[in-house]
């Protein structure tokens, strides 16, 4: 856990806007996940096994560190999830060619041949649909927002508490 800059919580209008952004953010949340809820109960997999998935489906092949740095999770949190998707038999797990100390975990062939069309439907594919509707400019823009968003984040934890 870390500390948060107490100078931005003095602030009454960072206060409100921070209250707008967070508004935004859920609204956005919601587009984009719509109907996920629903599709999940059909799958019979949780949150987290889902994430783990689409991770995958993006990137190919990853380690456990690579899965728990994006996932922001434990490695043996990750581990456990992966664990249960391999029983599951939709990842499967090999041992890295460069390094065998490492073990790069993929989707499952029959899971992976499914990824471009889950992509199409899933959060990606709604915020493309969304940004087909903005100019060049706009969607740079909203990029550029969002990156200096996770900017400032990433300075306010600069403290950690214990």
């Amino acid at each position: 856990m870390h500390a948060m800059n107490p100078k931005a919580i003095s602030d009454p209008a960072a206060t409100d806007e921070a209250r707008e952004i967070v508004g935004l953010f859920r609204s956005l949340r919601r587009h984009l996940v719509r109907g996920s809820r629903a599709e999940l109960a059909r799958s019979g997999l949780t949150a987290a096994q889902v994430s783990v998935i689409s991770l995958l489906g993006t990137n190919s092949e990853m380690t456990l560190g690579d899965l728990s740095r994006e996932l922001e999770l434990s490695h043996s949190t990750v581990s456990g999830i992966v664990d249960r998707l391999q029983a599951k038999g939709l990842v499967v797990r090999k041992p890295s060619p460069d390094d065998r100390r490492y073990v790069q975990i993929s989707l499952a062939e029959h899971v992976a041949s499914q990824a471009p069309a889950l992509g199409e439907e899933g959060p990606i594919g709604r915020l493309e649909a969304v940004l087909m509707a903005a100019t060049p400019e706009e969607r740079r823009k909203v990029q550029e927002g969002l990156v200096l968003l996770v900017r400032f984040a990433d300075q306010a934890r600069i403290l950690p508490t214990e």
